[in-house]
Parts: structure tokens; C-alpha cells; sequence
């Protein structure tokens, strides 16, 4: 089974280095909002659309005309991705999605290299060759392994990255579901095993939460695009990248050490959009404890239970674990030793003490237990809930 794989490495251009990917990310802004006016005039005109193929051929005449000589400094599969994008672009607007927007230099962050044939790209200790830019220092902090297929660059807080895209050939052996293992998902605990295991909140926002907040005020008293508060604006995005990649760095390893331990996983299916929509209401039907609401949907997008469970599904897929979603009705509030549903059943926020039998034990714990007996359910009221993941392609 072949497995696409991206790896992220922080790359340590020079001066010289750096001036090209600004201009390049320049250039590919420019082309994509010419490919955008192009398609609109040509709509208002004649009533048709046009293809990739056709704006790909009118970029190539472009290029020639006198004054346009600078389109021809990035590579010309960079240039085609951008009219790419705008084709994938208008595919999302045909199916509902929001009509493409004009890029600009805040919104555009990233240029790619779409094909890496005949050695174009490859890497040499701690070094990556791009074309028509040259060798690339960057912190080789993990083997890449397999064959690279396409190189994104990418701008983040000041700082350029680059995501190299490569494919992977994995046997996987299929894993057995009688040893699955329920997980509850929460904020006080990121996640709890039906074995008594689990893994702390990293609580990010209390780390950073007085820095992001310091940093805001002073943002707001400064005068709107001057140089402190542009000065400042830098400094804010470097420490929301801060606390960004401490998240990931988090979920990636304590997804890793889950899927390498257990073969069968059975996970909440969360309304995450729902859980964290805002209790604010209108003027005429204020809503009710906004500001208890507005904490909790602040914890639940910091502790990032969305990315987590993303996560958990593509590494069951690489190492052929089986990977399945329950609905969680009722999950906190039933006995996992005999079965009885009450709300009674759960006194306090972490205590749960059945009121029929007697049993005792953590909420989360009883929780996830329930979850792993929900994932052995077939043929149920819960067999619409399940969702498998294949193990070959």
C-alpha cells in the first residue's frame, strides 16, 4: 500500500535566498488575481467559463509581452499551481462553497513546486535543492524517507518552512477489534482510556494566554500600520506560531504512542462546530451564561480535539490499525459494569457512582469503557455510528 507523507522542516534561507521566495510570493499573488480578473471579464463577456488548460496558455503569452518580462523568474510549475489553484478554486464554488476572493499579501503565504522529476529536488545532509533557487539550509531534524513527489514552501511568523510531500510503501497487518480500546475525549483530560491511561490538557492558553493578551492591548493603542505596530503585530504572530506548533507537538506524540500501543481504536464522534458555537445570542434574546460559554469554547479550541482525532485516523491507516467512531448518547451517564442510565449516576463533574449496583469509578474512565462497547456493537441501533477505516488501498 503506497501512503502520501508530508515532512515539515524549517528552512534557514540567506539574504539572497530570502529575497527571491518574497518576490516569488509576489508573483504568484499578482498571477492569481490575473487569472481571477481574467475568468470574471471573460464570464461578463461572452457568459462562459474558461479551463486550466486555456489560462495556462494565455500565462505562457503573457510572459512575452514587453513589461512582463519578471513572470519568467519563478519556475513555470510554480506559475501553473497558482492557475491550478484558481481552477480548484472555482471547483468549490460550483459545489456551494464562497466565490474565489482577490489575494493579497496577508492572505497569500505559499508557493509549491508541483513535480520533483529527474532530481530536480532531493536532499543532501542538511541541505534541499529547489529549482532556479539553489541549495536551501534547513534543521534536517528527521529522516525523510521515501520518493518525494512535490515541495511546498511556506511563510509562518516570518520564518520559511518547507513540506515536502512524499510517498511511502507500507504492509500493514490487519488488527484484531477484540482488542479495542475506548477513548473519551475531554477538556480537563485531552484523552481518557477504557484502560485507566490517559493524557493530561496541555493548556496552552494558560502559557501563552498573558503574553497574546499583553501584546493585544498594545496592538490596539498603537496607530493602525505604523511601524511599532507593525513591529508588534510580527511579535504576536510569532507567539501564536509558538503555541501552534507546542499543540501539534503534543497531539502528535500522544497520538503516536496510542496507535503504536493499541491495534483497535474506538473514538467519540464529536459535533466540534456545534460544541463551540457561540452562546451570545441576539439584542432582543440575549443568551444565557455567555461568559462561562465563551471560556468554554476558548478551552475546547485550545486543546485542539479536532486535530487530535485527524491525527489519530491517518496514523490507524498507515500502521493498519482499525480506527472507529461511536455517537456518545448517553456514554457519560450509563454504568459500564451493569448497563443502568440515570443522571443520578454521576454526582460530580469527575465522580461516577452507579445508583443500582454500586460501581465506582472515574467519569472519564466509565465513559470510555461504554465507548469500547459501543465499537464491538453490530447489527445494532449504533452500527449507523461506526465507520471503519480500510486497510489496503
Amino acid at each position: 500500500m503506497r501512503i502520501p507523507k508530508v515532512y515539515k522542516y524549517k528552512l534557514c534561507p540567506n539574504a539572497t535566498q530570502k529575497g527571491v521566495f518574497r518576490r516569488w510570493l509576489g508573483t504568484c499573488r499578482f498571477v492569481y488575481n490575473l487569472c481571477l480578473e481574467h475568468r470574471i471579464c471573460h464570464w461578463q463577456s461572452t457568459g462562459q467559463g474558461l479551463s486550466e488548460y486555456s489560462q495556462n496558455r494565455d500565462l505562457t503569452l503573457v510572459k512575452k509581452e514587453p513589461g512582463f518580462e519578471w513572470l519568467n523568474e519563478p519556475h513555470s510549475q510554480v506559475l501553473q499551481d497558482v492557475v491550478r489553484r484558481m481552477s480548484l478554486s472555482f471547483e468549490h464554488f460550483f459545489r456551494g462553497a464562497g466565490f474565489p476572493k482577490w489575494a493579497s499579501k496577508h492572505s497569500w503565504h505559499s508557493f509549491r513546486f508541483p513535480q520533483a522529476h529527474n532530481n530536480s529536488i532531493r536532499i543532501e545532509g542538511s541541505r534541499l535543492r529547489l529549482p532556479k533557487v539553489g541549495w536551501v539550509k534547513f534543521y534536517y531534524h528527521r529522516q525523510c524517507e521515501g520518493c518525494i513527489k512535490q515541495v511546498t514552501v511556506k511563510k509562518q511568523a516570518g520564518a520559511y518552512f518547507a513540506c515536502i510531500l512524499v510517498e511511502q510503501c507500507h504492509d500493514p497487518v490487519p488488527a484484531s477489534e477484540s482488542q479495542a480500546v475506548g477513548i473519551d475525549l475531554g477538556i480537563a483530560r485531552l484523552a481518557t482510556l477504557s484502560t485507566g491511561e490517559w493524557y493530561a490538557n496541555p493548556k496552552l492558553f494558560q502559557r501563552f494566554g498573558p503574553e497574546v493578551k499583553r501584546l493585544q492591548r498594545k496592538l490596539s493603542r498603537q496607530e493602525y500600520q505604523s511601524n511599532g505596530w507593525k513591529k508588534t503585530k510580527r511579535r504576536l504572530s510569532r507567539v501564536h506560531a509558538k503555541a501552534k506548533r507546542c499543540r501539534q507537538d503534543y497531539l502528535h506524540k500522544a497520538s503516536t504512542a496510542i496507535v503504536r500501543k493499541y491495534p483497535a481504536l474506538v473514538v467519540e464522534q464529536l459535533q466540534l462546530q456545534n460544541m463551540s458555537r457561540s452562546a451570545r445570542g441576539t439584542v432582543s434574546r440575549p443568551g444565557k451564561r455567555v461568559r462561562c460559554k465563551s471560556g468554554l469554547n476558548r478551552s475546547l479550541r485550545d486543546v485542539g480535539l479536532g486535530q487530535f482525532l485527524e491525527m489519530l485516523e491517518y496514523k490507524c491507516r498507515w500502521n493498519g490499525r482499525s480506527f472507529k467512531r461511536v455517537y456518545p448518547r448517553y456514554t457519560s451517564q450509563k454504568c459500564a459494569n451493569c448497563g443502568h442510565t440515570s443522571p443520578e449516576n454521576r454526582p460530580t463533574q469527575a465522580q461516577f457512582r452507579c445508583v443500582n449496583c454500586g460501581q465506582a469509578d472515574h467519569a472519564d474512565i466509565n465513559a470510555s469503557k461504554n465507548i469500547r462497547d459501543l465499537g464491538r456493537i453490530s447489527g445494532s441501533q449504533y452500527g449507523q455510528g461506526l465507520r471503519a477505516l480500510p486497510v489496503s488501498a
